[in-house]
């Protein structure tokens, strides 16, 4: 029975923390901008994804909508993305296919395939090169 009594209680306990995350999500916004040098003003105010033919598209939290809205920007908010597909796999050939497409994923097979045959059918512009192994034993996250 504590047991029980213990788990509502910390359910209660944590159900408004996760209420509050869920509401300050960022949205994706579109800003579409008359005068490009208001662009520096605006990336201080969210984080910009992609801009293209005066049409800015950004994620914003709801503290940064508030400020656009005190800078007197107007947008407006995208739908969210839907769930993407399950990652599919290339089909085999995949990679001597002169009409692949880059809608699957590759093996590392097939991918050293198809590098190998940029580097046989075009030999002035590129070449393979194998480094080896890496002797490197420090995390890649401390790189940098």
């Amino acid at each position: 029975m504590r047991r029980v009594v213990l788990c509502v209680l910390l359910v209660l306990t944590m159900a408004p923390a996760i209420a509050a995350m869920a509401a300050n999500r960022p949205v994706a916004i579109r800003i579409v901008l008359e005068d490009r040098a208001r662009l520096e003003e605006l990336s201080r105010l969210v984080s910009i994804d992609d801009v293209r033919d005066g049409v800015v598209t950004a994620g914003a939290s709801p503290i940064a909508l508030e400020r656009l809205a005190k800078a007197g920007f107007e947008w407006e908010v995208l739908p969210e993305a839907e769930a993407p597909e399950l990652a599919t796999m290339c089909p085999a050939g995949w990679e001597n296919d002169p009409n692949r497409s880059w809608e699957c994923y590759p093996t590392y097979a097939q991918y050293v395939g198809f590098l190998n045959r940029y580097a046989t059918d075009y030999p002035a512009l590129c070449r393979l090169v194998d480094l080896g192994a890496t002797t490197n034993q420090v995390r890649p996250h401390r790189l940098w």
